[in-house]
């Protein structure tokens, strides 16, 4: 199994996002702290986040996480790209 991790992108210096590359699936990693998954998700869609793998063939999922600080769990969206 390959896995590369890019861990942000030139395009996006202020957010805390990650591009993974996992044999053939890449995957747009957002984090969130108190707010939601999908607004992670609402994010990553909002801002293109997934431009950079415009010539990608593989399978792309966007994957939205938040910490909430109060009850100490996360929460996990997954979402297949569409092509």
């Amino acid at each position: 199994m390959g896995i590369y991790l890019n861990p942000g992108n030139e395009d996006f210096k202020r957010s805390i996002n990650s591009n993974i590359y996992v044999d053939k699936t890449a995957m747009v990693v957002e984090l969130k702290y108190d707010k939601t998954a999908d607004s992670a998700l609402d994010q990553i869609k909002r801002k293109k986040y997934t431009k950079v793998f415009k010539s990608y063939r593989g399978e792309i999922l966007l994957v939205g996480i938040n910490y909430n600080k109060e009850t100490k769990k996360h929460e996990c969206v997954i979402e297949k790209v569409k092509k």
